[in-house]
């Protein structure tokens, strides 16, 4: 492999922070900047990091909806049947940050486990309007996540359940998460 000498790659870095910037005005430049101080202790083999403090937003009473997410679902993941507590997410179908009104409703949730909810917030798995399993065909790139993960096409588990989740919420997840093509 060849090597870049240092001041090269910080411009290449410089010019991708500016290209990025121009196409997305929210760009946080701290980010940015502490994304290049990295790179640069990484490269002078300075391993140490100081914590900073920060304000950020907080999900203020997201654990109620997960923790009652998950016990509509028995503390079992929907798709794979994964009982294991510490794996579980209360996964929410439309995003919390899309629709304030809905955050804490629990037909706007799924119990997932870790795999299953990430892969339903990348929109590589939806859930149809007879609450089946579908699989993103963009999956199959990944032959071995896309075994593990279709195997589960077309099933219902447990969510056929009384605390279904919401149709409607389903379809939108369909319209605007998943991933057809």
């Amino acid at each position: 492999m060849n090597q870049i000498e240092k001041e090269d790659f910080v411009n290449l870095i410089s010019l991708l922070k500016n290209n990025i910037e121009k196409a997305d005005k929210k760009i946080d430049n701290d980010f940015y900047d502490d994304f290049i101080e990295g790179v640069q202790d990484i490269e002078q083999q300075n391993y140490k990091v100081e914590d900073k403090k920060a304000k950020t937003k907080v999900r203020h009473k997201q654990n109620a909806f997960s923790k009652k997410i998950k016990t509509n679902y028995k503390y079992e993941c929907a798709i794979c049947g994964i009982k294991h507590k510490s794996f579980l997410i209360g996964s929410h179908i439309i995003p919390w940050t899309e629709d304030d009104s809905i955050r804490l409703d629990p037909k706007n949730g799924i119990c997932l486990c870790v795999l299953h909810d990430n892969a339903f917030d990348k929109g590589y798995l939806s859930i149809d309007s007879n609450y089946r399993v579908i699989v993103s065909p963009k999956l199959e790139k990944d032959k071995k996540l896309y075994r593990l993960i279709k195997k589960h096409e077309n099933n219902k588990n447990n969510l056929s359940r009384k605390s279904k989740p919401d149709k409607e919420n389903l379809k939108y997840h369909r319209e605007n998460i998943f991933k057809r093509n």
